[in-house]
């Protein structure tokens, strides 16, 4: 080959390599590995609302303490409140206090069983699931309690739990786990509808990200974490090894983490999205520890 050419030819090689290179590098590699933001849960053993941020405090802190079976447990960060719920069989409340934990306040009374509560600030509602004592229904309210409805009713006994509410596309979703599915419906409970159902599975924390058309579950038979469209199609297993019942999951989108509470081994851990590698955040906690949010 004449010199001239055999130059341009390693050129070009050299070139191709390069631009390669550059197009791989540019490419989502993982999440960085940032400390977790200010993660809040509730211990229905223990009675207690705790909170961690690893960059604030060396270990988890209890700031509302003495709660009687809580039951469901949700944070508005916008209006400056937290949310739970306590106690079964026709005495179950829902209270509201501030971020703080400060100045507690019962809002809504004579409820049947509270396994899931969500907060819709934009729209100012409370979200809950109840199906105990005979009630079995989807409800809301404002956020001072006021203006109680009925927005989804079931006939016959069904196993309510955790509910979302995603005001960005208008929609609740919730899960039924010993009914093995997850419904969804309008936030005044139009339209409802089921988008997934298997048998095999069990749902039971639920996060929606719908910029993405993903939910996440935690399941409760499988002690796995999944997802799916929001059509409930092209499942997915997130988080397979290393569970001991996951409960209560919650999404950071803009980090690509999703963070999950573990029951059974009393922890709560994070996967990255983008590459699957998990980390545990906190360890030591009670057992029964469920309901997490940001």
């Amino acid at each position: 080959m004449h010199p001239t050419r055999l130059w341009l030819s390693a050129i070009s090689v050299l070139t191709a390599f390069f631009l390669a290179g550059c197009s791989s590098s540019s490419d989502p590699q993982g999440c960085p590995d940032n400390p977790s933001p200010a993660l809040y849960w509730s211990s229905i053993l223990d009675g207690e609302i705790q909170r961690f941020a690893e960059t604030v405090t060396p270990a988890p802190e209890t700031f509302v303490d003495d709660i009687p079976g809580v039951n469901a447990f949700a944070r508005d960060p916008i209006g400056g409140k937290i949310y739970w719920a306590s106690g079964g069989g026709n005495s179950a409340a829902i209270y509201r206090a501030n971020a703080d934990g400060s100045d507690p306040v019962e809002i809504v009374d004579s409820l049947g069983l509270i396994r899931g509560l969500d907060v819709d600030s934009d729209g100012g509602k409370i979200y809950w699931t109840d199906d105990g004592s005979g009630a079995n229904h989807v409800q809301r309210a404002n956020l001072d309690g006021t203006e109680v409805e009925t927005i989804v009713e079931y006939s016959s006994n069904v196993d309510l739990r955790q509910i979302f509410v995603d005001s960005k596309s208008g929609h609740l979703y919730w899960t039924l786990t010993s009914d093995h599915r997850i419904e969804r419906a309008n936030l005044d409970g139009s339209n409802h509808e089921v988008v997934f159902e298997d048998p095999a599975l069990s749902p039971i924390g639920i996060a929606v990200d719908s910029d993405t058309d993903t939910m996440y579950w935690s399941d409760y038979i499988t002690d796995t974490i999944r997802s799916s469209r929001l059509d409930g199609t092209e499942m997915q297993i997130v988080v397979s090894e290393g569970l001991d019942a996951p409960w209560g999951i919650v999404l950071d989108p803009s980090a690509g983490f999703l963070y999950w509470t573990d029951a059974g081994f009393g922890s709560i851990s994070r996967v990255c999205l983008i590459d699957g590698s998990t980390r545990v955040i906190v360890d030591g906690l009670s057992i029964q520890v469920r309901f997490l949010q940001l």
